[in-house]
């Protein structure tokens, strides 16, 4: 009765405290959790992805733009459609002045560092975006998009370049994707703005989109400069202690930076010229994995899916237009 009567004033001391052996196990995750830490090469190709995220929001929403009530009012005589010509041109200009300056690309990133040309590259895209934004006359528009292409000819290939670069051995083909996920969220992004945007009545419905570009590529050419110099670029230039500091501001293990030290040693010993260089793709042993490789590539052009992305609009509006078929099936 007398222990009843305790229990009942203190009905804390039904409950068990926990065991030992629980205790310790929380403890010992608990001390794991802390050192669970991000390395900075992770973040840093993380922040590189901001340029494919760039591409994919051109790409994503260009489509739509050029389908706006709103643009055609601004640019097409009457409110008319845009010609297919006409459309044809804004959207494939950027890709035109792209491809020419990738070209210039790799040699000035191995003189300036792959930092540098991403800043560059970002620099250009935002001034030639800010062109286009604040266009008034089809002629205005068509400048901003080739100045943007520029831009993005510098940057685009060196982003993946530098992730590659910084990343250890075991990381470096999830890092390397970094980018391809970041542009298929930027084709996302793009899509989704500009169906936001096309509500305004005003001509901001189509101005909000380039002006996304602009704040982003800003935002990404500033902070391009702050980013840690490629160990590799360091060692092809020869400032091998600078490399090495490099190595441990990223984040990567003794183990993995010497090891990616000596592949570049071995290949600056091996180095050929470029015509030697290419052959080595079609040696014995090799020349499949290179078919196989231009035969995806061509593939992947072939098969029309960057129709469906920059004429997406075009293409639906089309399927509207026409009258429902019977299918035997």
């Amino acid at each position: 009765m007398e222990a009843d009567l305790h229990v009942a004033e203190n009905p804390s001391a039904c409950v068990q405290p926990p065991s030992l052996s629980i205790l310790h196990r929380l403890r010992a995750s608990r001390e794991r959790l802390k050192f669970i830490r991000v390395p900075n090469y992770v973040w840093c190709a993380i922040f590189t992805g901001i340029g494919g995220f760039i591409f994919g929001f051109d790409t994503g929403s260009i489509g739509p733009i050029t389908v706006m009530p709103q643009f055609e009012a601004q640019f097409s005589p009457g409110g008319k459609h845009l010609s297919p010509t006409i459309q044809g041109l804004i959207v494939s200009c950027i890709l035109l002045t792209a491809s020419l300056a990738s070209l210039f690309s790799g040699p000035l990133s191995d003189r300036i560092s792959r930092t540098r040309t991403i800043s560059l590259g970002a620099s250009v895209f935002a001034v030639g975006s800010a062109i286009a934004c604040s266009a008034k006359a089809m002629p205005q528009l068509f400048v901003g998009r080739c100045v943007a292409g520029v831009g993005e000819g510098l940057f685009l290939s060196v982003v993946t370049v530098y992730a590659v670069e910084i990343a250890p051995a075991s990381s470096r083909g999830r890092l390397g994707s970094v980018v391809q996920l970041f542009i298929t969220i930027g084709i996302a992004s793009g899509y989704f703005v500009c169906y936001g945007t096309v509500r305004a009545s005003s001509s901001l419905s189509w101005r909000v989109p380039f002006g996304v570009q602009v704040v982003v590529c800003t935002l990404f050419a500033l902070g391009a400069p702050l980013l840690p110099h490629s160990p590799r670029w360091l060692r092809h230039i020869g400032r091998v202690s600078e490399a090495e500091a490099a190595w441990m501001r990223l984040g990567v293990g003794n183990v993995d930076a010497e090891k990616t030290d000596e592949n570049v040693q071995r290949e600056n010993t091996t180095k050929s010229g470029w015509w030697k260089e290419s052959q080595q793709m079609w040696k014995k042993g090799v020349r499949t994995r290179t078919a196989l490789g231009v035969f995806l590539m061509a593939m992947q052009q072939a098969s029309g899916i960057d129709g469906v992305l920059y004429y997406a609009p075009v293409l639906f509006s089309n399927k509207q237009d026409c009258p429902p078929q019977r299918h035997p099936l």
